[in-house]
């Protein structure tokens, strides 16, 4: 987590190319470091549920597939002709895991519900903390 956030600054301080395009510096911030909470809660959570196996594995699912933006962003823009932002791609695999999982199992596991709705609702939370003047300061200051 501590080289994650130390890259998120030195992009923020390089700027130019080492930035994505066309995403203003407060929401690429936000969107950075809530994503990298929301990770460390899921698999924080399912580090310390490590013995109530059926936690353990959904969350480090959810956890799993939360870091998978950029990833899905590059597979998207080479091998595909969509334009579709990667963190639709990322909550249709949620989706899709808890489908399968519901359906395997005849019903919807409590750690699906928790670790479901912190995925779906950090990129909404972050972009609302972006427009923040206490954010926006925020940044000027790790520039």
């Amino acid at each position: 987590m501590i080289a994650d956030t130390a890259t998120v600054i030195n992009a923020l301080r390089l700027g130019g190319r080492h930035l994505p395009p066309g995403i203003p510096i407060p929401l690429f911030v936000a969107f950075s470091f809530l994503d990298l909470l929301a990770f460390a809660i899921l698999v924080g959570g399912a580090i310390a549920l490590r013995r109530e196996s059926a936690w353990h594995k959904r969350l480090m699912l959810l956890g799993t597939i939360f870091v998978l933006d950029a990833a899905l962003a590059r597979f998207i823009s080479v091998y595909t002709s969509w334009h579709l932002d990667p963190s639709i791609a990322r909550d249709a695999l949620v989706l899709l895991c808890v489908a399968i999982d519901t359906w395997r199992y005849r019903g919807l596991h409590p750690a699906f519900i928790a670790g479901g709705l912190l995925v779906f609702v950090a990129d909404p939370f972050a972009q609302w903390v972006a427009v923040l003047p206490v954010w926006a300061r925020f940044c000027a200051w790790l520039g």
